[in-house]
């Protein structure tokens, strides 16, 4: 299991907190794995906001016969806390 720090953009960090966007899509340049830890950090454009979400990695999908580029994967994923700062919020 590998914790990733990740940029994440305000309007997808809300769909996250939301339990509306269950997936991230990622250049797969870091070798994420289900299982993986996913810190997925808000980014506003130009600074960190401090805001993060904590996730759980429960799937991967990588199959390019669908027309999925090869470099990319596909991440279920699962909210585990949120919070800001270092400081957890939400244990979900």
């Amino acid at each position: 299991m590998k914790v990733h720090e990740l940029k994440i953009e305000t309007r997808n960090l809300g769909a996250v907190q939301a339990l509306v966007k269950r997936f991230e899509i990622r250049k797969n340049d870091r070798d994420y794995q289900a299982g993986d830890i996913l810190i997925l950090k808000e980014w506003d454009g130009q600074n960190f906001t401090g805001s993060w979400i904590k996730c759980y990695v429960t799937h991967m999908y990588t199959d390019t016969s669908f027309g999925m580029c090869p470099d990319y994967v596909i991440l279920s994923i699962h909210v585990l806390s949120t919070g800001h700062d270092n400081m957890e919020f939400v244990q979900l």
